[in-house]
């Protein structure tokens, strides 16, 4: 029951923070009609039948072509907490083929408006549950996509893109 009731208190604190910007929250579908974009992942499959009638149906890998509906439709930033579906991985401590997951877009943000948003969510986050978790003072450190993959690749992403 414990581990319910921090979940939930967590997933309050999640909804808090984006509403406090005004965000709007989507709840997507967790059935689709068609196949997920990622070539990487695997999704779970059912059938739907109705008067002889059969129609494949996808789970839901991320809430991302949900909210990218909206979007599309002008809704502006938002954000889900949803239900997400990964076939073929295997499952662990630390990893389900259901789980719950958060995305949100913001409307023209760049690479550093996402990485104040995750700070800002995780010192939220970490105050609502009673600062439980010893975060580092100050902002948190910021690094380039490209700097990272010099870092530890030995080559920038635009570099290793260009080579394809």
């Amino acid at each position: 029951m414990e581990k319910y009731l921090v979940r939930e208190k967590i997933i309050q604190a999640i909804r808090e923070f984006f509403y406090k910007q005004n965000f709007h929250e989507v709840i997507p579908p967790l059935l689709n009609k068609a196949l997920p974009l990622e070539p990487n992942l695997k999704p779970f499959l059912t059938t739907h039948e109705y008067k002889g009638t059969k129609e494949t149906l996808y789970l839901a890998m991320s809430p991302e072509r949900g909210i990218k509906h909206m979007l599309a439709m002008g809704l502006g930033n938002c954000f889900s907490i949803s239900k997400a579906f990964r076939n073929y991985e295997r499952v662990g401590l630390l990893h389900l083929n259901e789980f719950t997951m958060l995305e949100w877009y913001r409307k023209s943000a760049m690479d550093l408006d996402i990485m104040n948003d995750v700070e800002k969510l995780m010192q939220t986050v970490n105050k609502k549950m009673g600062n439980k978790v010893a975060m580092k003072e100050g902002p948190f450190q910021r690094i380039s996509l490209n700097s990272l993959f010099k870092e530890k690749v030995g080559v920038t992403l635009e570099e290793l893109l260009k080579n394809e």
